[in-house]
């Protein structure tokens, strides 16, 4: 039975078949079924993108595609997917933005930068710059004041500390607009993408 249900309506199987996988946590062979479905049907697997629902494997017959489930990433859960979908309806002016809105969920960084890795967030930018703003979003998402000896850590001219700054004494910067040099660096950075190789996990 399992065999003419594959043969006859294989997109339908493939979408049944890769979440049973999911239930059951083997995400190893789910990948090889997903290049078994490509191989022996044409069915091609959409690539991750923020906003789509990736929390199973759905089938779009128009394509004769399914969207990726984010659970068959190796630390990926449940839970992650729901919380990246819970967001598909918001408005971000900036990738800082959902940065921000990211802090609430369940979603940790090492998976927030697998995901930048793999285009995930492709409509802020590219993802070799997305990864370079997220590492200044963590050095600099919350701060108040910076230490003057210690402005070199931050990786940013110390005038624009200063611009950024509400007040500065003999030893602080105080009253940091960490939004605003944020928001700055994201004009700085280039948009570009990584190599091949490094965008995959």
């Amino acid at each position: 039975y399992g065999a003419y249900v594959k043969t006859m309506y294989p997109l339908e199987y493939y979408e049944v078949f890769l979440n049973l996988l999911m239930e059951r946590e083997e995400k190893d062979r789910a990948n090889k079924t997903k290049q078994e479905a490509f191989d022996g049907f044409g069915i091609r697997i959409e690539q991750f993108r923020f906003r789509q629902d990736n929390r199973q494997f759905t089938a779009v017959p128009e394509h004769n595609t399914l969207t990726d489930s984010l659970q068959s990433i190796k630390g990926f859960g449940v839970k992650v997917a729901e919380d990246l979908y819970s967001l598909r309806d918001n408005h971000y002016d900036s990738f800082i933005d959902l940065l921000v809105d990211l802090q609430s969920t369940s979603v940790n960084k090492t998976q927030i930068e697998n995901l930048i890795t793999l285009n995930y967030f492709e409509e802020f930018g590219k993802n070799e710059k997305l990864l370079g703003v997220f590492e200044y979003f963590k050095r600099f998402n919350g701060i108040a004041q910076i230490k003057i000896d210690d402005i070199k850590k931050y990786g940013v001219p110390e005038s624009m500390i200063k611009k950024y700054s509400g007040k500065k004494t003999a030893k602080l910067y105080k009253d940091i607009d960490t939004r605003g040099i944020l928001n700055e660096i994201i004009t700085m950075l280039p948009d570009k993408s990584l190599d091949v190789k490094t965008q995959s996990i």
